[in-house]
């Protein structure tokens, strides 16, 4: 790679190409990473579930991503709303269970166990449940 006077910046950068009508390799022959994307990039299309030899996160995740690509306009609104549904009543149901953890602690405070078995009945750490008992002496 050079700039615009001819200077060397760069000299580790490799392009590679290919012409996929020429890639010819099948599942069982598939080595490389390399290999993998091939292939996955040429048979998209015809995939109706994911090859075992490309089970692995990175594939998953692309699939996924190609599945959503294939949605049409209204589909992908209504895919967004119910993921913005699904992640907001998520977000209130883990509130829930938090405020629930700290008031079953306030309520364990008043018997004679200790931080650490508070702690481990409730979730909450240590340090969470020594907070609520300093805040409980202060009022």
């Amino acid at each position: 790679m050079k700039d615009q006077d001819g200077d060397l910046l760069f000299d580790k950068l490799h392009f590679k190409f290919l012409q996929m009508p020429l890639f010819r390799l099948q599942e069982h022959e598939l080595e490389t990473k390399f290999d993998k994307w091939c292939y996955f990039l040429k048979n998209l299309e015809s995939f109706d579930h994911i090859p075992n030899m490309l089970n692995e996160p990175i594939f998953q995740k692309a699939f996924g991503i190609a599945e959503l690509a294939g949605l049409t306009a209204q589909e992908r609104d209504n895919y967004e709303q119910s993921l913005i549904q699904y992640r907001d009543l998520k977000s209130a149901l883990e509130t829930a269970v938090e405020e629930n953890k700290v008031e079953i602690a306030k309520s364990l405070l008043e018997t004679r166990l200790s931080s650490e078995e508070i702690s481990k009945h409730t979730g909450l750490t240590v340090e969470q449940i020594e907070h609520l008992r300093h805040e409980k002496k202060k009022n």
